[in-house]
Protein backbone atom coordinates (compact mmCIF):
# COMPACT_ATOMS: atom_id res chain seq x y z
CA UNK A 1 0.00 0.00 0.00
CA UNK A 2 1.21 3.35 -1.23
CA UNK A 3 2.06 5.86 2.33
CA UNK A 4 0.63 9.05 1.75
CA UNK A 5 3.91 10.77 2.81
CA UNK A 6 6.25 8.89 0.53
CA UNK A 7 4.35 10.22 -2.37
CA UNK A 8 4.23 13.60 -1.03
CA UNK A 9 8.08 13.56 -0.88
CA UNK A 10 8.55 12.00 -4.62
CA UNK A 11 6.33 14.99 -5.43
CA UNK A 12 8.63 17.12 -4.05
CA UNK A 13 12.08 15.19 -5.26
CA UNK A 14 10.59 15.87 -8.94
CA UNK A 15 11.66 19.71 -8.17
CA UNK A 16 15.12 18.44 -6.66
CA UNK A 17 17.87 20.76 -8.57
CA UNK A 18 19.62 17.40 -8.25
CA UNK A 19 18.87 15.67 -10.98
CA UNK A 20 19.19 11.61 -9.57
CA UNK A 21 17.10 12.50 -6.97
CA UNK A 22 14.14 13.99 -9.35
CA UNK A 23 14.96 10.82 -11.53
CA UNK A 24 14.56 8.33 -8.90
CA UNK A 25 11.26 10.71 -7.86
CA UNK A 26 10.08 10.30 -11.12
CA UNK A 27 10.56 6.12 -11.31
CA UNK A 28 8.99 5.79 -8.58
CA UNK A 29 5.56 7.14 -9.37
CA UNK A 30 5.98 5.34 -13.07
CA UNK A 31 5.80 2.06 -11.12
CA UNK A 32 3.01 2.76 -8.56
CA UNK A 33 0.76 4.33 -11.26
CA UNK A 34 1.57 3.57 -15.07
CA UNK A 35 -0.02 0.30 -14.60
CA UNK A 36 -3.79 1.38 -13.23
CA UNK A 37 -3.77 3.98 -15.98
CA UNK A 38 -2.51 1.75 -18.14
CA UNK A 39 -5.90 -0.37 -17.69
CA UNK A 40 -7.62 2.81 -17.36
CA UNK A 41 -6.35 3.86 -21.09
CA UNK A 42 -7.20 0.62 -22.76
CA UNK A 43 -10.80 0.79 -21.03
CA UNK A 44 -11.35 4.00 -22.52
CA UNK A 45 -10.59 3.16 -26.06
CA UNK A 46 -13.03 1.66 -28.45
CA UNK A 47 -11.52 -1.64 -29.72
CA UNK A 48 -11.58 -0.06 -33.32
CA UNK A 49 -8.86 2.47 -31.38
CA UNK A 50 -6.89 -0.18 -29.32
CA UNK A 51 -6.03 -1.71 -33.25
CA UNK A 52 -4.80 1.72 -34.09
CA UNK A 53 -3.61 3.58 -30.64
CA UNK A 54 -0.98 1.56 -28.63
CA UNK A 55 -2.21 2.42 -25.01
CA UNK A 56 1.70 2.60 -23.62
CA UNK A 57 2.34 5.27 -25.99
CA UNK A 58 -0.59 7.18 -24.41
CA UNK A 59 0.62 6.64 -20.78
CA UNK A 60 4.63 7.84 -22.05
CA UNK A 61 2.59 10.95 -23.19
CA UNK A 62 0.53 11.67 -20.07
CA UNK A 63 3.75 11.21 -17.69
CA UNK A 64 5.42 13.43 -20.34
CA UNK A 65 3.28 15.87 -19.92
CA UNK A 66 3.30 15.84 -16.50
CA UNK A 67 6.60 15.77 -15.60
CA UNK A 68 7.67 18.96 -17.31
CA UNK A 69 4.34 20.77 -16.27
CA UNK A 70 4.92 19.50 -12.76
CA UNK A 71 8.59 20.56 -12.63
CA UNK A 72 7.41 24.17 -14.02
CA UNK A 73 5.41 24.86 -11.04
CA UNK A 74 2.10 24.40 -12.62
CA UNK A 75 0.52 21.71 -10.49
CA UNK A 76 -0.13 22.04 -6.72
CA UNK A 77 -0.56 18.56 -5.33
CA UNK A 78 -1.08 17.58 -2.07
CA UNK A 79 -1.44 13.66 -1.37
CA UNK A 80 -1.66 10.65 -3.85
CA UNK A 81 -5.68 10.92 -4.14
CA UNK A 82 -4.79 14.24 -6.11
CA UNK A 83 -2.07 12.76 -8.08
CA UNK A 84 -4.05 10.01 -9.03
CA UNK A 85 -7.16 12.45 -10.01
CA UNK A 86 -4.66 14.55 -12.17
CA UNK A 87 -2.82 11.61 -14.14
CA UNK A 88 -6.08 9.69 -14.46
CA UNK A 89 -8.14 12.78 -15.60
CA UNK A 90 -4.88 13.56 -17.84
CA UNK A 91 -4.91 10.11 -19.22
CA UNK A 92 -8.55 10.18 -20.77
CA UNK A 93 -7.72 13.92 -22.19
CA UNK A 94 -5.08 12.09 -24.31
CA UNK A 95 -7.16 9.07 -24.91
CA UNK A 96 -10.03 12.00 -26.48
CA UNK A 97 -6.99 14.06 -28.31
CA UNK A 98 -6.86 10.25 -29.86
CA UNK A 99 -10.47 9.77 -30.81
CA UNK A 100 -10.74 13.16 -32.21
CA UNK A 101 -7.40 12.51 -34.47
CA UNK A 102 -8.34 9.12 -35.77
CA UNK A 103 -12.30 9.95 -36.47
CA UNK A 104 -11.10 12.87 -38.45
CA UNK A 105 -11.67 12.94 -42.08
CA UNK A 106 -9.56 10.20 -43.99
CA UNK A 107 -8.48 8.97 -41.02
CA UNK A 108 -11.94 7.76 -39.40
CA UNK A 109 -11.61 4.26 -37.80
CA UNK A 110 -15.00 3.86 -38.94
CA UNK A 111 -13.99 3.74 -42.26
CA UNK A 112 -12.07 0.60 -41.91
CA UNK A 113 -13.37 -2.82 -43.02
CA UNK A 114 -12.97 -5.51 -40.74
CA UNK A 115 -11.14 -8.41 -42.79
CA UNK A 116 -8.79 -10.18 -40.60
CA UNK A 117 -10.14 -8.06 -37.64
CA UNK A 118 -10.11 -9.00 -34.19
CA UNK A 119 -13.45 -11.12 -32.93
CA UNK A 120 -15.77 -8.08 -31.66
CA UNK A 121 -18.30 -11.06 -30.82
CA UNK A 122 -16.74 -11.96 -27.70
CA UNK A 123 -18.09 -9.59 -25.85
CA UNK A 124 -15.97 -10.73 -22.24
CA UNK A 125 -13.81 -7.81 -23.16
CA UNK A 126 -16.48 -5.62 -23.55
CA UNK A 127 -16.05 -4.39 -19.99
CA UNK A 128 -17.79 -0.86 -20.57
CA UNK A 129 -20.78 -0.39 -22.69
CA UNK A 130 -19.77 3.03 -24.33
CA UNK A 131 -16.88 3.80 -26.70
CA UNK A 132 -15.98 7.01 -24.38
CA UNK A 133 -17.31 5.53 -21.06
CA UNK A 134 -17.48 7.94 -17.55
CA UNK A 135 -15.04 8.09 -15.27
CA UNK A 136 -17.49 5.91 -13.16
CA UNK A 137 -17.73 3.25 -15.28
CA UNK A 138 -13.86 3.31 -16.10
CA UNK A 139 -13.37 2.53 -12.40
CA UNK A 140 -16.42 -0.02 -12.28
CA UNK A 141 -14.43 -1.65 -15.23
CA UNK A 142 -11.20 -1.11 -14.08
CA UNK A 143 -11.74 -2.87 -11.01
CA UNK A 144 -13.78 -5.70 -12.14
CA UNK A 145 -10.97 -6.40 -14.55
CA UNK A 146 -8.62 -6.55 -11.75
CA UNK A 147 -11.14 -9.30 -10.13
CA UNK A 148 -11.74 -11.10 -13.39
CA UNK A 149 -7.37 -11.35 -13.94
CA UNK A 150 -7.46 -12.43 -10.11
CA UNK A 151 -9.37 -15.90 -10.93
CA UNK A 152 -7.33 -16.38 -13.66
CA UNK A 153 -4.40 -18.95 -14.52
CA UNK A 154 -1.74 -17.29 -16.44
CA UNK A 155 -2.73 -18.49 -19.89
CA UNK A 156 -6.03 -16.91 -19.18
CA UNK A 157 -4.73 -13.75 -17.86
CA UNK A 158 -2.23 -13.76 -20.91
CA UNK A 159 -5.29 -14.03 -23.43
CA UNK A 160 -7.76 -11.38 -21.29
CA UNK A 161 -4.76 -8.66 -22.13
CA UNK A 162 -4.08 -9.68 -25.32
CA UNK A 163 -7.76 -9.22 -26.63
CA UNK A 164 -7.86 -5.74 -24.64
CA UNK A 165 -4.64 -4.91 -26.83
CA UNK A 166 -7.09 -6.03 -29.84
CA UNK A 167 -4.71 -9.31 -30.94
CA UNK A 168 -6.64 -11.58 -32.83
CA UNK A 169 -7.68 -14.99 -31.78
CA UNK A 170 -4.77 -16.42 -34.15
CA UNK A 171 -2.17 -13.81 -33.52
CA UNK A 172 -2.87 -14.97 -29.29
CA UNK A 173 -2.50 -18.78 -29.84
CA UNK A 174 0.69 -18.06 -32.05
CA UNK A 175 2.16 -16.63 -28.76
CA UNK A 176 0.75 -18.89 -26.69
CA UNK A 177 2.15 -21.85 -29.26
CA UNK A 178 -1.32 -23.50 -29.54
CA UNK A 179 -4.09 -23.70 -31.99
CA UNK A 180 -6.84 -21.34 -32.49
CA UNK A 181 -9.76 -23.93 -30.95
CA UNK A 182 -7.75 -23.52 -27.88
CA UNK A 183 -7.86 -19.97 -27.39
CA UNK A 184 -11.67 -19.75 -27.95
CA UNK A 185 -12.33 -22.84 -25.66
CA UNK A 186 -10.13 -20.69 -23.23
CA UNK A 187 -12.01 -17.52 -23.93
CA UNK A 188 -15.63 -19.24 -23.49
CA UNK A 189 -14.05 -20.30 -19.91
CA UNK A 190 -13.28 -16.77 -18.83
CA UNK A 191 -16.58 -15.63 -20.49
CA UNK A 192 -17.75 -17.72 -17.99
CA UNK A 193 -16.03 -16.36 -15.08
CA UNK A 194 -16.69 -13.14 -16.34
CA UNK A 195 -20.64 -13.92 -15.85
CA UNK A 196 -19.93 -15.45 -12.57
CA UNK A 197 -18.79 -12.12 -10.92
CA UNK A 198 -21.12 -10.10 -12.82
CA UNK A 199 -23.61 -11.72 -10.61
CA UNK A 200 -21.70 -11.44 -7.52
CA UNK A 201 -22.29 -7.82 -8.10
CA UNK A 202 -25.74 -7.54 -8.43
Amino acid sequence: MTQHGSVTRFLDDLKSGDQSVANQAAAQIWSRYSEALLRQAILTMSLKLRRRVDGDDVIQDVFKSFFLRHAGGQFELNDRDELWGLLAAMTRKKVLKQVTRHTAGRRSIDREKNIGAPQDSDSLLDLTTDSMPSPEQVLTAAELLNNLLGELDTTGRVIVLRRLEGLTHEEIAIELGCVVRTVERKISAIRNVLVSLRNREE
